[in-house]
């Protein structure tokens, strides 16, 4: 089993870089170019530029994923503005806040980040004013207030790369040659933080997928839900102290309804002894 991580990227240019480096290919959509490596653990869609564009991009991936998107993490990766940080360098998104609403988000970061941490400021247009120390960007609110509907704030992202500041104003203009190679230059550590993402979405599916022998109990007996939980939990328990053995040996000759499943169980599992080695 391996994480699941999806792209939200607003421009060609900028997705460039990162479709050749985790060899994604282009697949079947109608609203938006959507990209997947062949066992579509990697999934990327270019949004076009804002961030109502970004959240329509981020419930389009999220409908055309087959698999359960509760477990999957989510990165925004793009360009951004700020009043003195150096070109070229990554931040990742510690705040998130709305210039046009005042909304904010905070992302979890149960990490350590493999670049800076800062704030980011979504504006409607451009502005090269940066009148506070937020980074300002144009997608981070509309990809963020989508994504948090899908998956847990801990593995939603953004990861934005300084393309200009004070300094630079008076340089030529951004072409797509200068995205792209802003981001070819971040990219051990976007390559860092999907690996650590990877690693969250795994954890978040194993947390949440049913234990062995949960939908066979399911068939068998009527569990209330508040029973069901306490039979999952059981579960779990039984996989780790009896791993390889079959919980319904146990079950099936003693039960005759749900309540006498959960009293076995728990009994059971508390008279199992629980071997630790010693070296």
């Amino acid at each position: 089993m391996i994480g699941k991580v999806n792209f939200v990227v607003a421009l060609s240019c900028e997705a460039k870089p990162i479709i050749s480096h985790f060899n994604l290919r282009k697949r079947d959509s109608t609203l938006f170019k959507v990209y997947s490596n062949q066992d579509h653990s990697i999934r990327l869609i270019i949004s076009g530029i804002g961030s109502s564009a970004s959240l329509k991009a981020t419930k389009h991936l999220a409908s055309v994923s087959k698999d359960d998107t509760s477990t999957t993490a989510w990165l925004n990766i793009g360009i951004g503005g700020h009043k003195d940080l150096p070109l070229a360098t990554a931040i990742l998104a510690q705040r998130i806040v709305d210039s046009k609403t005042k909304q904010s988000w905070f992302p979890q970061l149960v990490f350590d980040p493999p670049c800076l941490t800062a704030s980011v400021k979504t504006v409607e247009k451009p502005d090269f004013n940066y009148p506070d120390d937020n980074v300002v960007e144009m997608e981070a609110s509309g990809f963020y207030s989508a994504a948090e509907s899908y998956s847990t704030r801990e593995i939603i992202h953004c990861m934005k790369i300084i393309s200009d500041n004070s300094q630079s104003l008076s340089r030529p203009p951004l072409t797509e040659t200068m995205v792209d190679e802003l981001v070819n230059r971040n990219l051990s550590s976007i390559k860092e933080l999907v690996r650590k993402l990877q690693v969250l979405s795994m954890e978040e599916e194993e947390r949440t997928s049913d234990p062995p022998f949960l939908q066979e109990c399911l068939s068998l007996w009527h569990f209330t839900v508040t029973q069901t939980h306490q039979l999952k939990s059981l579960l779990r328990k039984w996989l780790l102290l009896q791993p390889g053995k079959n919980v319904l040996d146990v079950l099936l000759p003693n039960c005759k309804d749900s309540r006498n499943v959960i009293q076995t169980l728990d009994l059971h599992l508390k008279n199992t002894p629980v071997w630790m080695d010693h070296d």
